[in-house]
Protein backbone atom coordinates (compact mmCIF):
# COMPACT_ATOMS: atom_id res chain seq x y z
CA UNK A 1 0.00 0.00 0.00
CA UNK A 2 2.85 2.20 0.68
CA UNK A 3 4.16 1.58 -2.97
CA UNK A 4 0.33 2.65 -3.92
CA UNK A 5 0.56 5.73 -2.17
CA UNK A 6 4.14 6.63 -3.57
CA UNK A 7 3.17 6.39 -7.24
CA UNK A 8 0.86 10.07 -7.24
CA UNK A 9 3.35 11.73 -5.70
CA UNK A 10 5.89 10.47 -8.42
CA UNK A 11 3.48 11.32 -11.20
CA UNK A 12 3.04 14.63 -9.43
CA UNK A 13 6.58 15.60 -8.98
CA UNK A 14 7.45 14.29 -12.89
CA UNK A 15 4.25 16.44 -14.21
CA UNK A 16 5.85 19.21 -12.24
CA UNK A 17 9.18 19.07 -13.58
CA UNK A 18 8.28 18.67 -17.44
CA UNK A 19 6.14 21.72 -17.15
CA UNK A 20 9.35 23.91 -15.44
CA UNK A 21 10.93 22.62 -18.22
CA UNK A 22 8.79 23.82 -21.01
CA UNK A 23 8.32 27.03 -18.83
CA UNK A 24 11.98 27.10 -18.89
CA UNK A 25 12.22 27.02 -22.73
CA UNK A 26 9.29 29.34 -23.22
CA UNK A 27 11.43 32.20 -21.09
CA UNK A 28 14.83 31.72 -23.52
CA UNK A 29 12.03 31.52 -26.49
CA UNK A 30 11.31 34.85 -25.77
CA UNK A 31 14.94 36.09 -25.00
CA UNK A 32 15.68 34.98 -28.18
CA UNK A 33 12.91 36.55 -30.16
CA UNK A 34 13.27 40.21 -28.45
CA UNK A 35 17.32 40.09 -28.86
CA UNK A 36 16.93 39.59 -32.92
CA UNK A 37 13.29 39.82 -33.86
CA UNK A 38 14.40 43.48 -35.32
CA UNK A 39 17.13 41.83 -37.68
CA UNK A 40 14.36 39.54 -39.52
CA UNK A 41 12.80 41.54 -42.16
CA UNK A 42 10.18 41.07 -45.32
CA UNK A 43 11.83 41.46 -48.72
CA UNK A 44 9.60 42.79 -51.43
CA UNK A 45 10.37 41.66 -54.69
CA UNK A 46 9.17 42.26 -58.62
CA UNK A 47 10.32 39.22 -60.70
CA UNK A 48 10.19 39.51 -64.54
CA UNK A 49 9.01 35.87 -65.60
CA UNK A 50 9.90 35.36 -69.25
CA UNK A 51 8.32 32.40 -71.20
CA UNK A 52 8.18 31.85 -75.58
CA UNK A 53 8.85 35.35 -76.25
CA UNK A 54 6.41 36.79 -73.19
CA UNK A 55 7.39 38.03 -70.32
CA UNK A 56 5.42 38.79 -66.82
CA UNK A 57 5.77 40.63 -64.01
CA UNK A 58 4.99 39.01 -60.77
CA UNK A 59 5.39 40.41 -57.01
CA UNK A 60 6.16 38.34 -54.31
CA UNK A 61 7.27 38.37 -50.40
CA UNK A 62 9.88 36.38 -48.58
CA UNK A 63 11.78 36.52 -45.26
CA UNK A 64 15.14 38.12 -44.63
CA UNK A 65 18.19 38.96 -42.00
CA UNK A 66 19.70 41.69 -41.86
CA UNK A 67 23.35 40.57 -41.07
CA UNK A 68 25.38 43.89 -41.01
CA UNK A 69 25.26 47.41 -39.41
CA UNK A 70 24.92 48.32 -43.23
CA UNK A 71 21.79 46.84 -44.01
CA UNK A 72 23.16 43.24 -45.97
CA UNK A 73 20.61 41.18 -45.92
CA UNK A 74 20.37 37.22 -46.88
CA UNK A 75 17.18 35.85 -48.70
CA UNK A 76 16.75 32.50 -50.06
CA UNK A 77 18.04 32.82 -53.85
CA UNK A 78 14.90 30.84 -54.75
CA UNK A 79 12.61 33.52 -53.77
CA UNK A 80 14.60 35.54 -56.62
CA UNK A 81 15.62 33.28 -59.34
CA UNK A 82 12.55 30.79 -58.90
CA UNK A 83 13.95 28.42 -61.96
CA UNK A 84 17.47 28.22 -59.79
CA UNK A 85 16.12 25.09 -58.21
CA UNK A 86 15.44 23.30 -61.73
CA UNK A 87 19.36 24.72 -62.74
CA UNK A 88 20.09 22.56 -59.65
CA UNK A 89 17.84 19.27 -60.62
CA UNK A 90 19.71 19.60 -64.34
CA UNK A 91 16.34 20.47 -65.67
CA UNK A 92 15.66 22.61 -68.78
CA UNK A 93 14.70 25.62 -68.45
CA UNK A 94 13.31 25.58 -72.49
CA UNK A 95 12.87 29.36 -73.33
CA UNK A 96 11.90 30.37 -69.75
CA UNK A 97 14.01 33.15 -67.77
CA UNK A 98 13.51 35.73 -64.80
CA UNK A 99 14.98 38.67 -63.79
CA UNK A 100 14.40 40.70 -60.37
CA UNK A 101 12.99 44.07 -61.93
CA UNK A 102 13.01 45.83 -57.75
CA UNK A 103 13.82 44.78 -54.89
CA UNK A 104 12.92 46.95 -51.12
CA UNK A 105 13.48 45.54 -47.88
CA UNK A 106 10.26 46.43 -45.59
CA UNK A 107 11.77 47.56 -42.00
CA UNK A 108 9.79 47.00 -39.10
CA UNK A 109 9.25 50.38 -38.27
CA UNK A 110 7.17 50.75 -41.81
CA UNK A 111 10.55 52.10 -43.18
CA UNK A 112 11.44 50.91 -47.20
CA UNK A 113 14.63 50.62 -48.37
CA UNK A 114 15.41 50.27 -52.13
CA UNK A 115 18.38 47.26 -52.70
CA UNK A 116 20.14 45.53 -55.09
CA UNK A 117 21.66 42.20 -55.56
CA UNK A 118 24.89 42.24 -54.50
CA UNK A 119 25.91 38.50 -54.89
CA UNK A 120 23.99 35.35 -55.58
CA UNK A 121 25.32 31.84 -54.80
CA UNK A 122 23.09 29.08 -56.58
CA UNK A 123 24.93 26.19 -54.56
CA UNK A 124 23.63 27.73 -51.16
CA UNK A 125 20.77 28.94 -52.35
CA UNK A 126 21.50 32.55 -50.54
CA UNK A 127 21.60 36.06 -52.02
CA UNK A 128 22.77 38.74 -50.74
CA UNK A 129 21.13 42.49 -50.71
CA UNK A 130 22.18 45.90 -50.53
CA UNK A 131 20.11 49.00 -49.67
CA UNK A 132 21.21 51.10 -52.72
CA UNK A 133 21.38 53.90 -49.55
CA UNK A 134 23.48 53.49 -46.75
CA UNK A 135 21.22 53.81 -44.09
CA UNK A 136 21.83 56.74 -41.26
CA UNK A 137 22.78 55.07 -38.82
CA UNK A 138 24.15 50.89 -37.81
CA UNK A 139 21.12 48.66 -37.96
CA UNK A 140 19.61 45.88 -35.79
CA UNK A 141 21.83 42.78 -37.50
CA UNK A 142 22.47 39.19 -36.60
CA UNK A 143 26.11 38.74 -36.03
CA UNK A 144 27.81 35.76 -38.00
CA UNK A 145 30.36 35.70 -35.51
CA UNK A 146 28.53 34.86 -32.50
CA UNK A 147 27.75 31.87 -34.05
CA UNK A 148 27.30 27.92 -32.65
CA UNK A 149 27.42 24.22 -33.89
CA UNK A 150 23.84 22.85 -32.41
CA UNK A 151 23.90 18.53 -31.76
CA UNK A 152 21.42 16.66 -32.68
CA UNK A 153 17.84 16.75 -31.28
CA UNK A 154 18.83 20.24 -29.48
CA UNK A 155 16.05 22.66 -28.82
CA UNK A 156 16.69 26.33 -31.22
CA UNK A 157 14.22 28.68 -32.09
CA UNK A 158 13.44 30.20 -35.30
CA UNK A 159 11.92 33.99 -36.02
CA UNK A 160 10.29 34.94 -39.39
CA UNK A 161 7.85 37.62 -39.93
CA UNK A 162 4.16 36.75 -40.72
CA UNK A 163 2.68 38.41 -43.76
CA UNK A 164 0.38 41.59 -44.36
CA UNK A 165 -2.85 39.86 -43.08
CA UNK A 166 -1.08 39.86 -39.53
CA UNK A 167 0.17 42.81 -39.72
CA UNK A 168 3.93 41.85 -40.37
CA UNK A 169 4.18 40.90 -37.21
CA UNK A 170 7.29 39.00 -35.98
CA UNK A 171 6.95 35.18 -34.70
CA UNK A 172 9.28 32.41 -32.83
CA UNK A 173 8.87 28.96 -32.84
CA UNK A 174 10.90 26.52 -30.96
CA UNK A 175 12.00 22.98 -32.22
CA UNK A 176 14.39 20.61 -32.50
CA UNK A 177 17.67 19.82 -34.80
CA UNK A 178 16.57 16.10 -36.55
CA UNK A 179 19.74 15.34 -38.18
CA UNK A 180 22.92 16.66 -39.38
CA UNK A 181 24.53 16.23 -42.98
CA UNK A 182 28.42 16.75 -42.87
CA UNK A 183 29.22 15.96 -46.57
CA UNK A 184 29.96 17.02 -48.69
CA UNK A 185 29.79 19.84 -46.59
CA UNK A 186 27.77 20.55 -43.67
CA UNK A 187 24.16 22.05 -42.93
CA UNK A 188 20.95 21.17 -40.74
CA UNK A 189 17.43 19.51 -41.25
CA UNK A 190 14.21 20.16 -38.97
CA UNK A 191 12.37 18.12 -40.26
CA UNK A 192 9.61 18.73 -43.32
CA UNK A 193 6.97 20.13 -41.17
CA UNK A 194 8.60 22.76 -40.35
CA UNK A 195 9.99 23.77 -44.05
CA UNK A 196 7.58 26.56 -44.56
CA UNK A 197 8.59 27.89 -41.48
CA UNK A 198 12.36 27.59 -42.16
CA UNK A 199 13.09 28.82 -45.35
CA UNK A 200 14.63 32.22 -45.82
CA UNK A 201 14.69 32.61 -41.43
CA UNK A 202 17.64 32.37 -38.96
CA UNK A 203 17.54 29.83 -36.59
CA UNK A 204 19.25 30.56 -32.92
CA UNK A 205 20.03 28.35 -29.69
CA UNK A 206 18.10 29.29 -26.97
CA UNK A 207 21.08 30.82 -25.75
CA UNK A 208 20.92 33.48 -28.63
CA UNK A 209 23.63 32.24 -31.04
CA UNK A 210 23.04 32.08 -34.25
CA UNK A 211 23.01 28.58 -36.09
CA UNK A 212 22.06 29.25 -39.35
CA UNK A 213 19.65 30.57 -42.07
CA UNK A 214 17.13 28.16 -43.91
CA UNK A 215 17.81 27.47 -47.70
CA UNK A 216 16.65 24.87 -50.33
CA UNK A 217 18.56 21.76 -51.45
CA UNK A 218 17.78 20.43 -54.84
CA UNK A 219 19.80 17.46 -56.57
CA UNK A 220 19.08 15.02 -59.33
CA UNK A 221 19.59 11.57 -58.86
CA UNK A 222 19.24 8.35 -61.44
CA UNK A 223 16.78 6.64 -59.14
CA UNK A 224 14.03 9.29 -59.14
CA UNK A 225 12.35 11.92 -60.83
CA UNK A 226 10.01 13.18 -58.68
CA UNK A 227 10.85 16.87 -58.06
CA UNK A 228 9.31 16.92 -54.13
CA UNK A 229 11.82 13.94 -53.45
CA UNK A 230 14.70 15.74 -54.64
CA UNK A 231 14.07 19.33 -52.65
CA UNK A 232 14.73 19.44 -49.20
CA UNK A 233 14.59 22.85 -47.01
CA UNK A 234 18.14 22.75 -44.96
CA UNK A 235 19.73 25.47 -42.15
CA UNK A 236 23.02 26.76 -43.76
CA UNK A 237 25.64 27.48 -40.78
CA UNK A 238 27.34 30.63 -40.63
CA UNK A 239 30.68 29.23 -41.72
CA UNK A 240 29.27 28.95 -45.47
CA UNK A 241 27.06 32.81 -45.16
CA UNK A 242 30.65 34.35 -43.91
CA UNK A 243 32.86 32.68 -46.89
CA UNK A 244 30.04 33.65 -49.08
CA UNK A 245 30.01 37.92 -47.76
CA UNK A 246 33.76 37.60 -48.24
CA UNK A 247 32.73 37.44 -51.90
CA UNK A 248 30.96 40.53 -51.91
CA UNK A 249 32.12 42.79 -54.57
CA UNK A 250 33.02 45.97 -53.40
CA UNK A 251 30.56 48.68 -55.07
CA UNK A 252 28.28 46.90 -56.99
CA UNK A 253 26.31 48.17 -60.00
CA UNK A 254 22.80 48.26 -59.87
CA UNK A 255 21.10 45.28 -61.76
CA UNK A 256 24.31 43.45 -61.06
CA UNK A 257 23.44 39.57 -60.54
CA UNK A 258 26.82 37.72 -59.96
CA UNK A 259 27.84 34.16 -58.95
CA UNK A 260 29.94 33.19 -56.09
CA UNK A 261 32.45 30.58 -56.90
CA UNK A 262 32.66 28.22 -54.90
CA UNK A 263 35.66 25.74 -53.96
CA UNK A 264 33.49 23.29 -52.10
CA UNK A 265 31.90 19.98 -54.23
CA UNK A 266 28.04 21.20 -54.19
CA UNK A 267 25.19 19.21 -54.09
CA UNK A 268 23.79 19.65 -57.97
CA UNK A 269 24.36 17.26 -60.56
CA UNK A 270 25.72 13.73 -61.07
CA UNK A 271 28.74 13.38 -59.03
CA UNK A 272 27.27 14.77 -56.09
CA UNK A 273 24.29 12.53 -55.83
CA UNK A 274 26.45 9.93 -56.81
CA UNK A 275 28.49 10.86 -53.28
CA UNK A 276 24.85 10.44 -51.19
Amino acid sequence: MKNMRCCPIIVGLTMAASVASADDIAEKGRNVFEMHKNAVVTVQAVIGMSFGGETRDRETWANGAIIDPSGLTVVSLNFLDPLSLFDSMDSQRGEMSSKVVSVRILLPDAQELPAVVALRDKDLDLAFLRPTNPPDSPMPHISLDNSAVPELLETVAVITQLGEVARRAHCVLVDRIEAIVERPRSYYIMGSHRSRDVLSSPVFTLDGRFVGFGAMRAIRTARSRDFGDNVLVVVVPPEDLREAVKQLPETPEEDDYQDAENSVETMTGVKAADEN
